[in-house]
């Protein structure tokens, strides 16, 4: 079974609902959203300040056992960028990492679709492997690195520093300690995936 396989478990928009992220109204509104507007679900919460960034890749995380990647501390490898359509990566919102032989791994703010993994597909020759991220900065990795306009250009997510108590402070540790577990599982996964 490939890591793609294996994330297509469960809906996203049932995974915010049963985390508490968001109500049922609310993910229903936005799944409605998507539907005519054709963007990611994680871009249309995001920007109607439906949810929290941290929240939904924490979710992303946990549920589907996928790392976590701190895509703004990769300078990024702008040769591997340019393998892939700028239109592609930015209407997927997700960012080529590092290419190890055949395989690529990519960071996301939500799993692809089948329809963008089979695209992907046609630039990768092994595995498609995914880490996930922060919206905002896969948005500010793909400005940089694959500039794209298109007629409605999507609003860049702001960028805006959190200013935390220490209780807040306490549960970024916790969830950081929750990525770096699923992390460590996966990465002990990949070694027995086999490429398709």
């Amino acid at each position: 079974m490939t890591q793609y396989h294996r994330l297509k478990r469960k809906r996203l928009s049932d995974l915010i609902v049963d985390e508490g992220l968001a109500d049922k109204e609310v993910v229903l509104a936005a799944l409605h959203e998507q539907q005519s507007s054709g963007d990611l679900l994680t871009t249309i919460m995001l920007a109607a300040q439906e949810c929290d960034a941290f929240d939904l890749a924490r979710v992303i995380v946990e549920q589907y056992q996928i790392p976590f990647f701190e895509l703004s501390l990769s300078s990024g490898n702008k040769e591997l960028v340019k393998e892939f359509p700028a239109e592609l990566l930015h209407a997927a919102r997700i960012f080529p990492l590092e290419r190890f032989g055949d395989h690529v791994t990519f960071v996301c703010q939500e799993i692809p679709s089948a329809d963008v993994h089979k695209q992907l597909k046609e630039y990768v020759k092994g595995s498609v492997l995914v880490f996930a991220g922060l919206a905002r900065d896969i948005e500010e990795k793909l400005h940089e690195f694959a500039p794209y306009q298109r007629a409605e250009q999507i609003a860049p997510i702001e960028r805006v520093e959190p200013v935390m108590d220490p209780e807040e402070a306490a549960r970024d540790r916790e969830w950081q300690s929750l990525f770096d577990t699923a992390n460590e599982s996966v990465m002990s996964e990949m070694d027995i995936v086999e490429p398709e």
